[in-house]
């Protein structure tokens, strides 16, 4: 089975490179997933999940648990919004993934759009929530941004920055929050 999940990550992985369409991505992630690729038998690091684009790190992020926004992460994952600070490490991605949470409660992430050019992945996305958390003033967020990936050989974000226009997030929030250094 090793090499039938060798051959099929590696056709994943030439097909995320390759292409714009994201419904090829959920066939090539449903074969590989149908032919029992990365159970405990196979070569990839089972304790870890494999990227299948955009659909998983949404639902990552819709979760409202970060330690499954952190298993898309390699360990040694950074994590970028803007020009701000790196997030380094798996610690350092949950604890920001749980104070987005904790400040968004009832935040919802929706994937507009997924492509790739050349070794980057690019999700287009859409935030919507309610600033009603922790230090909340009940103001509703909707802005859309993008984060741009590097992934590792077994599938997984090693570098992710994050783009939102911030004068547009402090307008809707009235305070200057999440996204400060």
């Amino acid at each position: 089975m090793t090499e039938n999940c060798a051959f099929i990550r590696t056709q994943l992985f030439t097909r995320l490179k390759s292409t714009r369409i994201v419904g090829t991505l959920a066939i090539m992630a449903t074969i590989y997933i149908l032919a029992g690729c990365g159970s405990d038998s196979d070569s990839v690091n089972s304790s870890q999940s494999v990227l299948v684009g955009g659909p998983e790190y949404e639902q990552a992020w819709n979760s409202e648990d970060p330690a499954y926004v952190v298993s898309v992460f390699a360990d040694s994952a950074t994590f970028q919004i803007n020009d701000g600070v790196v997030f380094t490490g798996t610690q350092e991605i949950y604890a920001l993934a749980k104070g987005i949470r904790l400040k968004f409660p009832n935040l919802k992430f929706k994937m507009e759009r997924f492509s790739s050019v050349d070794e980057t992945f690019v999700f287009h996305w859409m935030l919507e929530g309610t600033n009603s958390g922790l230090g909340g003033n009940g103001n509703v967020i909707s802005i859309g941004g993008y984060d741009e990936w590097h992934v590792n050989a077994n599938g997984l974000i090693e570098r992710s920055r994050r783009f939102i226009n911030e004068a547009d997030y402090d307008h809707q929030l009235a305070v200057f929050g999440l996204i400060s250094n």
